[in-house]
């Protein structure tokens, strides 16, 4: 039998509740915070992306000079690198260009800007925050900033996996246990998935009120909150006001009933 079932569920809407004194602070918290860092980069990757394509049509052209030229090894041979700076507002800003060159060690004549070398530059930003590509021949060198964009896809794609079970989820159950429709329920089957570390899963079956039945599976944050349950308890299920889904198990959630003031 769980140690968590409890009759008196509060009647007002929205319920109050607190979390569960064993459920670790530390297991929650610490991966939210390790995402953090994450998210930053991955919203300035996207941030610096749109600045950078978007510069075609909203940035500002001006004249520059080359400073300085290096070739570097690369993946697939060597890069040509020009460092350049130009002015905008009184304040003198500095750009970078590279330019794969295959396996050439020097960059072709065509391509090669040397030291002291006018060149025109197209950029964008606010303040001492500026992207600036060189112009050349053919137009607005933008193709630096479609990588970028890919990678911030790409990043942010992966991220939003973890974003939406460290926090999305959290906070909907929470939302549900608060304002959703209690439904009685039984748990169906308890199992566990391993990784980098054990997950805790819970499959259950619950009847609305229109007698509708639905079966849904749940991860439980707390061994010590999955141990607690038995295949076949009856349960208390809160979904949502508009269907069966989404829905939490009371007696699998990280909250409890707060007790009235």
């Amino acid at each position: 039998m769980s140690v968590y079932r409890s009759a008196e569920m509060p009647t007002a809407v929205p319920r109050p509740i607190r979390q569960r004194p064993d459920v670790s602070q530390l297991a929650r918290w610490l991966p939210r915070i390790i995402i953090l860092p994450h998210t930053v980069v991955g919203l300035g990757a996207m941030l610096v992306a749109m600045v950078t394509l978007a510069g075609p049509a909203l940035g500002t052209t001006t004249e520059g000079r080359v400073v300085s030229e290096q070739v570097s090894p690369s993946k697939g041979g060597h890069s040509y690198q020009i460092e350049f700076r130009y002015q905008h507002e009184g304040q003198e800003f500095s750009g970078f260009h590279s330019q794969p060159i295959g396996a050439a060690t020097a960059p072709p004549a065509e391509i090669r800007r040397a030291p002291g070398a006018p060149v025109r530059v197209h950029h964008l930003g606010v303040g001492a925050v500026r992207d600036a590509v060189l112009l050349g021949p053919e137009g607005h060198e933008v193709s630096h900033g479609v990588p970028t964009l890919l990678f911030a896809l790409f990043w942010n794609g992966v991220l939003s996996i973890f974003l939406h079970r460290l926090w999305f989820v959290p906070w909907r159950n929470r939302e549900l246990l608060r304002r959703g429709v209690a439904a009685p329920g039984r748990v169906l089957r308890k199992f566990t998935r391993e990784g980098k570390g054990v997950r805790y899963f819970l499959e259950y079956e619950f009847t609305m009120a229109g007698g509708t039945r639905r079966e849904e599976t749940m991860e439980v944050s707390s061994h010590a909150i999955w141990d607690a349950l038995a295949e076949g308890q009856a349960i208390t299920v809160f979904h949502s006001n508009r269907g069966p889904t989404p829905s939490v198990v009371y007696e699998a959630s990280d909250h409890e009933w707060a007790p009235a003031p």
